[in-house]
């Protein structure tokens, strides 16, 4: 994502933590806001890429312990990570709602 402002004499390519913000505000209360609010969260706070976030699997999930295996795409190191409670209780209601879904965010 490119953004307007620079920063070092280099477009942004990240959201900022108010951008989050504001972006979790307006979405929206309909059938896809749970999902839709775990791909912000997850996205921003692991950095993620959109592709590894589709790929994210319930296998790489431990909600039990609060750990996600972050599964890294262009020669990234894959590491393990520990969830924070807002990503936790987002992606606990996720797995409720779709119990039988292999993937974390179902389209």
């Amino acid at each position: 994502m490119r953004l307007s402002n620079r920063e070092h004499g280099r477009l942004r390519k990240h959201l900022t933590e108010a951008e989050l913000q504001k972006l979790l505000c307006v979405i929206n209360d309909n059938e896809c806001a749970l999902r839709d609010r775990g791909l912000l969260l997850v996205g921003f706070h692991r950095g993620f890429r959109v592709s590894e976030l589709v790929d994210l699997t319930w296998q790489d999930v431990d909600l039990e312990e609060g750990l996600v295996l972050c599964r890294r795409l262009k020669r990234g190191r894959n590491t393990v990570q520990k969830l924070l409670p807002v990503e936790l209780e987002v992606l606990k209601k996720l797995r409720a709602r779709y119990p039988h879904e292999t993937f974390v965010f179902p389209s």
